[in-house]
């Protein structure tokens, strides 16, 4: 990679466990990194985590993320990218994109069977098959909060804790 890409090219990290991610919520924190104009290293909505388990989205600096490549040792770390820059805050810069209400107590991630129960009773509420933004979502759970508890024995996942 040119030394020219490596100081302004950045990638953007999403899963892909979690099926009801919010096009505005990646906006927002891409939009974040982009604003900060080269004086972020990583942008992140989950350092300290407001949104629902399923709607993370991370933008990393393509120089910080060689430089993880080279430094981390951690096989956690290098499984899960982003970890290296979270355990090293002296060595990068970090910003936290949060929600105006902590709603990281919900679990919108798919790893189990219960999970799988949550999304497609989230997703039967919606007969025109199209993907439900965030707020979508929370107002079918505020409508029927049975749905919210088809995973809610679920914990949030090891990462976040």
């Amino acid at each position: 990679v040119p030394a020219s890409a490596r100081q302004t090219a950045a990638i953007v990290r999403l899963t892909g466990d979690d099926p009801l991610k919010d096009p505005a919520v990646i906006d927002r924190v891409v939009g974040t990194f982009l604003t900060a104009d080269g004086t972020l290293d990583c942008v992140s909505n989950t350092i300290r985590p407001t949104f629902p388990e399923g709607q993370d989205a991370e933008v990393v600096s393509l120089r910080a993320l060689l430089e993880a490549d080279r430094a981390a040792a951690d096989p956690y770390e290098r499984e899960h990218v982003t970890p290296f820059f979270y355990r090293h805050p002296d060595r990068f810069r970090l910003c936290n994109v949060t929600h105006h209400r902590d709603l990281s107590n919900r679990r919108w991630t798919l790893d189990t069977e219960a999970d799988l129960a949550f999304h497609r009773a989230v997703l039967a509420e919606f007969a025109d098959g199209a993907l439900p933004d965030m707020e979508a979502v929370l107002d079918v759970l505020d409508r029927r909060p049975d749905i919210g508890l088809l995973n809610a024995t679920e914990h949030r996942s090891d990462r976040y804790r």
